[in-house]
């Protein structure tokens, strides 16, 4: 049989373009460079907003939030340390029971200037601070999850 218009020969090339490709494609699918994993960081920034929704969020309407019970408190006592101590206690059960097990800080940042409310981890030595923030009359609170 006589090839003579070259259709066996392109039929062949086209079938190794076609190996060759196959082969380059399961090549790229096996050497696979890694991607940075965003999802850490996003865990972190939703625990902190979560747990801030939840301080601020009321269960009815009958029902007081939890931010405006230690404002209250905050607002009623005389002596500032012990009202921070009882703020601390109440915060630190709070937290317990919506399960924040990671490191965070909660702070009063306007009335009374940063003071610290509750703290778990070393903050000076964190990295990818996420921060939730949320107001409840003249206090403004913050809460830091890394």
């Amino acid at each position: 049989m006589k090839n003579e218009r070259g259709y066996v020969a392109i039929f062949e090339a086209l079938i190794v373009i076609f190996l060759v490709l196959t082969c380059v494609l399961f090549l790229n699918s096996v050497v696979v460079t890694p991607n940075p994993s965003l999802s850490q960081k996003a865990d972190n920034f939703n625990k902190a907003q979560d747990i801030m929704e939840s301080l601020s969020g009321k269960v009815n309407f009958t029902d007081e939030t939890f931010l405006s019970e230690i404002s209250n408190i905050l607002s009623d006592r005389w002596d500032k340390n012990k009202a921070i101590e009882e703020v601390s206690e109440l915060t630190k059960s709070k937290f317990e029971e919506l399960g924040l097990k990671d490191n965070y800080k909660f702070v009063e940042v306007n009335e009374f200037n940063g003071a610290t409310l509750l703290d778990s981890g070393n903050y000076d030595s964190a990295e990818n601070i996420s921060i939730a923030s949320r107001n409840y009359g003249d206090y403004c609170y913050r809460l830091y999850v890394w």
